[in-house]
This record gives structure tokens, sequence and C-alpha cells, in this order.
């Protein structure tokens, strides 16, 4: 599958490897994309830059390594879980501002209640890392 992938799409860890930064516009494809996954309550479990596949010009995104995957009951458990995956793997690759844009374009900017028990719950699992 990974081979068909490489002619259309380019893995995240490869353009981490060769730019050392990501662009906006794939920070907001990887943030509605991991979302789209949770609102139907499925957890990739480890959404890494290896496991990320962007299409040539950003617009679309493919999870590799599904085995993994699972249904989950309630919609937080997949979000908590994933979003600290994503982050703890990416977040020296960020800036504050794009930090910020991937979390504003996973929720929507909307300060809920769900929001913040999740925004707690990953920065209690990174501990040495700042949110």
């Amino acid at each position: 599958m990974t081979k068909s992938l490489n002619k259309d799409h380019r893995c995240l860890s490869e353009v981490l490897d060769q730019t050392q930064q990501l662009s906006d516009d794939q920070i907001k494809v990887i943030a509605k994309s991991l979302k789209q996954h949770h609102l139907k309550n499925i957890q990739h479990t480890y959404p890494i830059p290896k496991h990320i596949y962007l299409n040539q010009n950003n617009s679309s995104m493919v999870l590799i390594d599904l085995e993994k995957m699972k249904f989950k009951l309630f919609r937080f458990q997949c979000v908590a879980r994933d979003l600290y995956s994503f982050y703890k793997f990416t977040h020296h690759f960020l800036t504050r501002t794009q930090i910020d844009l991937f979390f504003q374009t996973y929720f929507e900017d909307k300060n809920s209640w769900i929001k913040k028990i999740i925004m707690n719950k990953i920065k209690r699992k990174l501990g040495r890392y700042h949110l």
C-alpha cells in the first residue's frame, strides 16, 4: 500500500527530515483529517509522522498502520490519545503559533468543557513538553 501512496503522497516524516518544519496548510489538513476519524469514534492510536501521508498539494491526508485502529464508545477517548501521540512526535517542528493553529483547527476554536478536559489530559501526559 505504501508503494502506491509514494506516487502521489509524501510521508510526513520525510517532509520533516527535509524541511524541519510544517506549513500551515499541512497542519490544517492533519487536524481536520484526525477530527474526521474521531467524529466516527475511530482512534488510530499512533498518528505519528511516519504513519501520515499528505498528497502533493497538501489537500488530503492518508493514515497507514491501521491494524491497531480502534472503535471507542466515547469520542474523547480517541481524541486524547491521538492528539497526544501526534503532538509528542511533532512538537519540536512546530512554532507556538502553529501549535495554536493545530488545536484551533481541530476544535474549531470552541472553548468547550470537553476541549479543556482533553487539553489538560494531554498536558499531564506530556509532562516536560509545553503546550
